[in-house]
């Protein structure tokens, strides 16, 4: 390992979380980056930011002076540019074998919430109980940033935010393309809970009667780890777990752009999610009848 990079690169819309944990506590990132490279032995580390996000670099680069052991890099802002895979192509020009992890190339990724925790946790003593949260949509009367406890509930991030200003249809934890529907306001914030999103029926795609894949191809150009989706999404429907891993399923990083893309109404990713699933079960059922033999 050689070079730690921290992921800034906030690359689903309405998230802001890290934009402005980077302007106003700049230092408290940079501090944990710096415990880091102490901890792993490592020279090098890289601020990777989007070159939307100029006032954090700005402020990053002041923060930094003349350091040479931690740089800011400017990357190019476009989805999925946040996948640690995409991050370590954009920084090195290195890919990361299907199935390998970052380490492997001689990365070691970190987001900026945990750099901040880490120095929060070395310079007071207390552990990570609370986060940055976005809570935006088209349904939040007055959209903010907020730090707040983990375990605040998304009912009381929304009323802290003027309400809702019309009906809401959906509840999401997470970004537009990766986050989970929730079905309870009552969700609590954990501390991997980047936002908190709340959409009318007139945002998003409208519902397919009948969803069918015609053959198109867009998930398939669509994909940044050039995958053929609607064959894995088909093999995931038929329970075809062998043909469906072969076919990729374990490389996808879920970023949803077929499912966006799909004129068909295909909820690919979600297919996807359930062959991942079940081959990840089926291989520790397998590994755990060796141990016993």
């Amino acid at each position: 390992m050689d070079k730690i990079i921290v992921n800034c690169a906030e690359c689903e819309p309405f998230i802001t979380a890290n934009h402005r944990l980077l302007l106003e506590h700049g230092a408290s990132v940079i501090n944990g980056v710096k415990i880091l490279l102490k901890a792993l032995g490592v020279r090098t580390a890289f601020i990777a930011v989007e070159d939307n996000k100029m006032d954090a670099v700005e402020k990053l680069e002041e923060l930094l002076g003349d350091s040479r052991m931690i740089s800011v890099k400017v990357m190019k802002t476009k989805y999925p540019q946040g996948d640690e895979r995409q991050l370590v192509y954009a920084l090195t020009g290195e890919e990361i074998p299907a199935g390998k992890l970052p380490a492997d190339v001689g990365c070691v990724i970190f987001n900026a919430e945990t750099c901040a925790a880490i120095y929060k946790a070395f310079s007071t003593g207390m552990p990570s109980v609370s986060r940055v949260v976005t809570v935006d949509g088209d349904c939040i009367r007055r959209p903010k940033n907020l730090l707040v406890p983990v375990g605040t509930s998304a009912s009381d991030l929304i009323a802290f935010c003027g309400g809702l200003c019309r009906p809401p249809k959906k509840l999401v934890n997470g970004g537009p393309m990766m986050g989970a529907a929730q079905w309870d306001p009552e969700m609590p914030v954990t501390k991997s809970t980047s936002a908190v999103l709340v959409f009318s029926a007139r945002f998003g795609r409208k519902n397919v009667a009948k969803p069918a894949c015609i053959r198109c191809g867009r998930c398939v150009n669509h994909c940044p780890m050039h995958l053929m989706p609607m064959y894995i999404a088909q093999f995931s429907k038929i329970g075809d777990l062998k043909r469906a891993e072969e076919y990729g399923a374990m490389s996808c990083v879920e970023c949803g752009s077929c499912s966006y893309n799909c004129p068909g109404g295909v909820e690919i990713v979600q297919h996807i999610r359930v062959a991942k699933a079940a081959i990840k079960t089926e291989k520790a059922r397998i590994a755990s009848l060796n141990a016993l033999k």
